[in-house]
């Protein structure tokens, strides 16, 4: 059976051509949102917190405090401290997770280094070992005086402990910078704690576009089969008398 006759069948049932349309697209559609369910319940789980680092005569309550410009690129330095190993393993220690298996990324790491250093050298490995189980990264732009903390791990119970010792190491830090706070400098919490399961980045999109060109290639084929049995079936009785 050639192309044209092909067509004509179609053509000519047309309506249940469309029909068949219905049902492809319904396809699609169940299978994207089967994806879509399989893709939520295995994304990874992320909390975060976002720090403000503040003089204790706070902003908010006096104007131009002593210290308050330089508070967005103390909010930096104390970021990237957070990525020291003497720092990772005080977090991987509080939060009970192997200090092995946790990565700890500061800003640095997400900028273009302009000349290859040790230290250039050491946050690349940090980097590319992102994909360990336990990962804390810590952003700070030199702009404001916000530290944001943002974790990862599979469950969690794991990633709320993660965030908190985090939060803790952070003023930890702080602490030690500062000796016995006589410059007067906290961290303040902006925002409670945020725990969420993120889906996957994977796209349902062309699953249900082929998945709908499927079933309609089959609802068509079908068609086109079931016409050419019945036409076959009532030319033999015709064959049968001549």
């Amino acid at each position: 059976m050639d192309l044209a006759a092909v067509l004509g069948i179609l053509w000519q049932r047309r309506f249940v051509v469309g029909l068949g349309i219905v049902v492809a697209v319904g396809a699609g559609l169940l299978l994207g949102q089967q994806i879509k369910d399989r893709d939520a319940a295995a994304g990874s789980i992320v909390g975060s917190v976002r720090m403000v680092l503040d003089t204790s005569d706070s902003q908010l309550v006096k104007a131009a405090p002593e210290g308050a410009d330089t508070l967005p690129i103390r909010a930096a330095l104390l970021a990237n401290a957070m990525a020291t190993k003497t720092a990772s393993d005080v977090i991987a220690r509080a939060a009970g997770v192997p200090a092995e298996q946790l990565v700890v990324v500061g800003p640095t790491a997400e900028k273009a280094p302009t000349l290859e250093t040790p230290l250039v050298s050491q946050v690349k490995e940090a980097t590319l070992s992102a994909n360990a189980p336990f990962v804390v990264n810590v952003n700070a732009d030199e702009l404001t005086p916000i530290i944001a903390i943002e974790t990862h791990a599979p469950e969690a119970a794991q990633v709320r402990r993660l965030t908190e010792s985090a939060v803790a190491g952070l003023r930890s830090l702080l602490v030690a910078e500062d000796g016995s706070r006589s410059r007067g400098f906290v961290l303040d919490t902006a925002a409670p704690v945020r725990i969420e399961r993120l889906a996957n980045s994977s796209s349902a999109t062309p699953v249900m576009i082929g998945g709908a060109l499927a079933t309609l290639l089959c609802w068509c084929i079908g068609i086109v089969v079931v016409v050419g049995r019945a036409r076959t079936r009532r030319l033999r009785p015709a064959a049968g008398q001549v």
